[in-house]
């Protein structure tokens, strides 16, 4: 389990292209997408998470997102996001994590 978290950890840091290092504003953004990758990561357990708990990290990513919904590339922000999760999830169900892989599954489908 470590190592997927440590793979995704590597991808989720990298800077995605449409954020551009130099504007005060993307560097804001990247901050809240940053957050908002911990807070996928937080799903990767060893263990299923109760429905309560995912709906609090929902609602938490939820919130960083509503921060960053001004930005004129949020469709690229959505792409990025959906791609990920995607990521997570099959690279939690091909590393036989299948508990981390329903905590990514039940958050998708909130």
């Amino acid at each position: 389990m470590k190592e997927v978290i440590k793979d995704m950890s590597y991808i989720m840091r990298r800077i995605p292209n449409f954020i551009d290092t130099k504007s005060f504003r993307d560097h804001a953004v990247w901050n809240v997408i940053y957050d908002m990758n911990n807070i996928l990561l937080d799903l990767i357990q060893s263990k299923v998470l109760s429905d309560r708990v995912i709906f609090k990290k929902y609602l938490l990513f939820n919130d960083k997102y509503n921060d960053i919904i001004d930005v004129p590339y949020l469709d690229r922000i959505d792409k990025y996001f959906s791609e990920i999760i995607k990521y997570m999830e099959q690279l939690c169900v091909n590393e036989e994590l299948y508990e981390a892989a329903q905590n990514i599954k039940k958050f998708k489908e909130i």
